[in-house]
């Protein structure tokens, strides 16, 4: 087999949703990589929310926030975030029909200080109790600012709110905005994220492939959720995990295993990129 680069979302694909990163996941990693495989993480994490036990397994390139912030050799390949006005007005929509947000930059995530007893109440701990409570520990926290307009190059938009309609959003930007559903383990749907429009895993893939000079075809992309759709979309093979959303596992070329199962591991297998 010729050399492939591989995508790989984090959580539900890499790391469990309880904390841990099986061991099968990392002895997958390290024989890919000793196979000439370059590893690409492809998350919806902020650059600075992604863990250090994570990157020092090594990556030839991350993909954060969704697709808004890219780099491939430690290099900037792609890079978006909203125009102000655009920003502003999403945030004054969203929290003005009750959602609680966070407001996504590589460098640093925020929420608005009049939101901390909710966002605390509900977005941390909703998530958390589904993903694992080491997350608290992990995770850094996010800076409370009074306004939206102390954010500079706002990339991306985490909305609580199940009352939020994602078709009212889209018809309003029109052209100016990808949202994707926001669910925690277990498929509930919450809200919501948004990044502008042109700035989704698929298309960081294909920016990354352009870089590193391999084709599509040979793109494996690897991921468990809604916003991974685009990305398998975009790889010659796109592989959802079992314990992944029904979107994503309906989008998929295939099935692996659940990540509890040793799926990463046992997915690389079946897909001949390692020796059992």
């Amino acid at each position: 087999m010729n050399n492939k680069i591989l995508f790989l979302d984090i959580d539900g694909t890499i790391r469990n949703f309880d904390g841990t990163i099986p061991a099968s996941a990392l002895k997958a990693l390290k024989q890919a990589k000793a196979a000439g495989h370059q590893l690409v993480i492809s998350t919806s994490r902020s650059l600075s929310e992604i863990e250090k036990r994570i990157l020092d397994i090594g990556f030839d390139g991350i993909i954060s926030g969704s697709g808004t912030y890219v780099l491939y050799k430690d290099q900037p390949v792609f890079y978006s975030y909203f125009p102000e006005e655009t920003g502003y007005s999403l945030v004054h929509d969203l929290v003005s029909k009750g959602a609680v947000i966070e407001l996504v930059t590589y460098r640093q995530c925020y929420m608005l200080k009049k939101q901390t007893k909710g966002f605390y109440g509900f977005l941390v701990h909703s998530a958390e109790k589904a993903a694992g409570v080491s997350d608290a520990h992990i995770i850094p926290r996010p800076q409370a600012i009074d306004s939206v307009q102390e954010v500079k190059n706002l990339e991306k938009l985490v909305y609580i709110g199940p009352q939020i309609s994602k078709t009212i959003l889209k018809k309003k930007y029109a052209g100016k905005i990808i949202v994707t559903d926001l669910s925690v383990h277990g498929g509930k749907y919450l809200g919501g994220e948004i990044t502008p429009y042109g700035a989704d895993k698929g298309n960081a893939l294909r920016k990354i492939c352009q870089c590193a000079g391999i084709s599509r075809e040979d793109a494996y992309a690897f991921g468990d959720s809604e916003n991974d759709i685009a990305m398998f979309k975009a790889a010659g093979t796109g592989i959802a995990m079992g314990n992944g959303s029904s979107s994503s596992k309906k989008a998929a070329d295939m099935i692996a295993p659940d990540i509890k199962e040793d799926g990463l591991y046992r997915a690389f297998v079946s897909s001949g990129l390692i020796q059992h």
